[in-house]
């Protein structure tokens, strides 16, 4: 054997284990390449179920939805990404119906709220308005007994109508004040629920 053909040989016994090395590297990253592949392809898919209790869970993974739920799942497919910096658009979460019914719970506290917060202001301006009637009325004669019969009828009136206002506007402020307070609390209602 000449020197040659011994370098060659020696050169093509190093470079075998290289060769048959390649191979599975290859393999290793084409195995990754199809993990990467199926992982974006289920990554494009959010699955949405509704429990017993009438509570919305979505999760990206449909082994995270329990068994006796998936035949009941939503599959939403998601957009594809523009690129690869894109951010996942979540789907408008549905409110379960306990948020539903809290929310229309909160609705109407406010509601009630709110009506005698205007009444309150209603009364006020009533009030107001009639103090200034019965002073403009006395204003000329200093004091009733002092004005003519007719103007005492009408300053008389005044007077009753004043009264009465006076009393719805009590009632108001009561019921802003103290009555609607110490009821939400005794029905646990959360004390931002009474404010504007």
């Amino acid at each position: 054997m000449n020197m040659r053909a011994v370098i060659i040989l020696v050169c093509a016994a190093l470079a075998l284990p290289v060769v048959l090395s390649v191979r599975p590297v290859q393999a290793q990253e084409n195995k990754e390449q199809e993990k990467k592949e199926d992982k974006e392809q289920q990554e494009r898919y959010m699955y949405q179920w509704t429990d017993g209790n009438g509570v919305v869970h979505m999760s990206d993974r449909l082994e995270q939805v329990p068994v006796k739920y998936r035949k009941n799942t939503q599959t939403i497919t998601m957009p594809e990404p523009e690129n690869s910096a894109a951010t996942t658009v979540m789907p408008e979460r549905t409110p379960s119906r306990f948020e539903a019914e809290q929310e229309d719970k909160q609705d109407a506290w406010k509601q009630r709220y709110q009506e005698w917060k205007e009444r309150l202001k209603e009364a006020q301006k009533r009030c107001d308005a009639l103090e200034q009637k019965r002073t403009k009325l006395n204003a000329p004669w200093g004091t009733t007994a002092a004005a003519p019969e007719q103007m005492r009828v009408e300053i008389d009136q005044t007077d009753k109508d004043l009264q009465s206002a006076r009393a719805e506007l009590e009632e108001a402020r009561t019921m802003v004040n103290k009555v609607l307070p110490d009821e939400a609390r005794k029905a646990g209602v959360p004390p931002g629920w009474l404010r504007e």
